[in-house]
Protein backbone atom coordinates (compact mmCIF):
# COMPACT_ATOMS: atom_id res chain seq x y z
CA UNK A 1 0.00 0.00 0.00
CA UNK A 2 1.41 3.06 -0.64
CA UNK A 3 1.43 6.12 1.96
CA UNK A 4 0.30 9.67 2.16
CA UNK A 5 3.29 11.02 0.72
CA UNK A 6 3.93 8.89 -2.29
CA UNK A 7 0.12 9.69 -3.45
CA UNK A 8 0.01 13.01 -2.91
CA UNK A 9 1.39 14.63 -6.04
CA UNK A 10 1.33 18.21 -5.24
CA UNK A 11 4.00 17.31 -2.31
CA UNK A 12 6.18 16.13 -5.21
CA UNK A 13 8.67 17.92 -7.01
CA UNK A 14 7.55 17.93 -10.88
CA UNK A 15 9.49 17.63 -13.82
CA UNK A 16 8.48 20.61 -15.33
CA UNK A 17 8.98 23.46 -12.53
CA UNK A 18 11.91 24.73 -13.65
CA UNK A 19 10.45 25.32 -16.95
CA UNK A 20 7.44 26.54 -15.57
CA UNK A 21 9.22 28.84 -13.72
CA UNK A 22 11.23 30.70 -16.56
CA UNK A 23 7.84 30.76 -18.65
CA UNK A 24 6.01 33.28 -15.61
CA UNK A 25 9.36 34.82 -14.73
CA UNK A 26 11.58 35.64 -17.20
CA UNK A 27 13.82 38.18 -15.53
CA UNK A 28 15.24 41.37 -15.93
CA UNK A 29 16.50 42.03 -19.73
CA UNK A 30 19.11 44.43 -20.54
CA UNK A 31 17.87 46.75 -22.50
CA UNK A 32 18.98 46.51 -26.53
CA UNK A 33 20.05 42.79 -26.00
CA UNK A 34 18.55 39.25 -25.54
CA UNK A 35 20.54 38.36 -22.46
CA UNK A 36 17.88 37.91 -19.04
CA UNK A 37 19.42 37.81 -15.51
CA UNK A 38 18.27 37.08 -11.63
CA UNK A 39 19.60 38.54 -8.17
CA UNK A 40 19.94 36.22 -6.01
CA UNK A 41 17.73 36.08 -2.94
CA UNK A 42 20.41 34.91 -0.92
CA UNK A 43 23.31 36.40 -1.28
CA UNK A 44 22.52 39.59 -4.26
CA UNK A 45 24.79 38.01 -7.48
CA UNK A 46 23.51 38.88 -10.75
CA UNK A 47 22.78 34.83 -12.20
CA UNK A 48 22.37 35.19 -15.62
CA UNK A 49 19.44 32.64 -16.92
CA UNK A 50 21.69 30.18 -18.22
CA UNK A 51 23.22 29.76 -14.91
CA UNK A 52 20.15 30.37 -12.98
CA UNK A 53 18.81 27.18 -10.33
CA UNK A 54 15.82 27.13 -9.69
CA UNK A 55 15.13 26.61 -5.59
CA UNK A 56 12.29 25.75 -3.44
CA UNK A 57 11.92 28.01 -0.89
CA UNK A 58 10.14 25.41 1.58
CA UNK A 59 12.18 22.39 0.37
CA UNK A 60 10.09 19.50 -1.11
CA UNK A 61 11.67 17.23 1.65
CA UNK A 62 10.77 19.58 4.82
CA UNK A 63 6.87 19.82 3.25
CA UNK A 64 6.64 16.34 3.28
CA UNK A 65 7.71 15.94 6.18
CA UNK A 66 6.08 18.73 8.33
CA UNK A 67 2.69 18.45 9.22
CA UNK A 68 1.59 22.31 9.49
CA UNK A 69 3.78 22.55 5.76
CA UNK A 70 2.12 19.61 4.34
CA UNK A 71 -1.54 21.38 5.40
CA UNK A 72 -0.43 24.72 3.95
CA UNK A 73 0.71 23.11 0.14
CA UNK A 74 -2.18 21.03 0.17
CA UNK A 75 -4.32 23.31 -0.56
CA UNK A 76 -2.54 25.16 -3.22
CA UNK A 77 -3.25 24.50 -7.17
CA UNK A 78 -0.24 23.59 -7.86
CA UNK A 79 1.46 22.02 -4.40
CA UNK A 80 5.04 22.50 -3.38
CA UNK A 81 5.61 23.31 -6.91
CA UNK A 82 3.84 26.95 -6.84
CA UNK A 83 5.52 30.01 -8.05
CA UNK A 84 5.40 31.25 -4.54
CA UNK A 85 7.48 28.69 -3.47
CA UNK A 86 10.14 28.93 -6.66
CA UNK A 87 12.85 31.40 -6.67
CA UNK A 88 15.75 31.51 -9.40
CA UNK A 89 19.14 31.65 -7.44
CA UNK A 90 23.17 30.72 -7.97
CA UNK A 91 24.22 27.26 -7.69
CA UNK A 92 26.11 28.25 -4.70
CA UNK A 93 23.46 29.11 -2.40
CA UNK A 94 21.36 26.51 -3.57
CA UNK A 95 24.10 24.16 -2.81
CA UNK A 96 24.41 25.55 0.64
CA UNK A 97 20.80 25.97 1.14
CA UNK A 98 19.79 22.04 0.87
CA UNK A 99 16.97 21.51 3.23
CA UNK A 100 17.53 23.93 5.49
CA UNK A 101 14.79 26.43 6.71
CA UNK A 102 14.53 29.47 9.34
CA UNK A 103 16.73 32.78 7.42
CA UNK A 104 17.05 31.00 4.05
CA UNK A 105 13.63 30.79 4.06
CA UNK A 106 13.39 34.67 4.65
CA UNK A 107 16.23 35.39 2.42
CA UNK A 108 14.35 33.52 -0.12
CA UNK A 109 11.10 35.43 0.56
CA UNK A 110 12.42 38.65 0.85
CA UNK A 111 16.05 38.50 -0.39
CA UNK A 112 15.19 39.96 -3.57
CA UNK A 113 14.02 43.53 -2.03
CA UNK A 114 17.55 43.66 -0.17
CA UNK A 115 20.53 41.60 -0.72
CA UNK A 116 21.69 43.13 -4.12
CA UNK A 117 21.20 46.46 -2.21
CA UNK A 118 23.01 45.51 0.77
CA UNK A 119 25.47 44.14 -1.84
CA UNK A 120 26.28 47.43 -3.74
CA UNK A 121 26.37 49.16 -0.03
CA UNK A 122 29.58 46.54 1.02
CA UNK A 123 31.37 47.02 -2.19
CA UNK A 124 30.97 51.01 -1.73
CA UNK A 125 32.05 50.84 1.77
CA UNK A 126 35.24 48.96 1.05
CA UNK A 127 35.80 51.41 -1.65
CA UNK A 128 35.56 54.44 0.49
CA UNK A 129 37.88 52.86 3.16
CA UNK A 130 40.58 52.34 0.69
CA UNK A 131 40.23 55.65 -0.73
CA UNK A 132 40.45 57.14 2.71
CA UNK A 133 43.49 54.58 3.90
CA UNK A 134 45.42 55.94 0.15
CA UNK A 135 44.12 59.75 0.98
CA UNK A 136 45.70 60.07 4.58
CA UNK A 137 48.61 58.20 3.64
CA UNK A 138 48.31 54.53 5.44
CA UNK A 139 48.10 52.79 2.16
CA UNK A 140 51.55 53.88 1.52
CA UNK A 141 52.67 52.20 5.08
CA UNK A 142 50.50 49.10 5.01
CA UNK A 143 51.84 48.32 1.19
CA UNK A 144 54.79 49.90 0.09
CA UNK A 145 54.29 48.81 -3.73
CA UNK A 146 50.47 50.26 -3.31
CA UNK A 147 51.99 53.59 -3.47
CA UNK A 148 54.27 53.32 -6.59
CA UNK A 149 51.48 51.24 -8.83
CA UNK A 150 49.06 53.57 -8.20
CA UNK A 151 51.25 56.74 -8.94
CA UNK A 152 51.94 54.90 -12.18
CA UNK A 153 48.59 53.42 -13.73
CA UNK A 154 45.68 55.50 -12.08
CA UNK A 155 47.43 58.83 -11.41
Amino acid sequence: MNSYIERAKELKRSHNYRERYFEAKPGHKLPGTNWSFYFCPYCGRVVSRKKASVDHIYSVRKVQTDRALRAKFKGLEDGVNNLNNLVACCRKCNSRKGRKGGLWILRGKYGIYFMPALRVAVYVALVAVVWWLWQTGLLAELLPEASYLIDRYIL
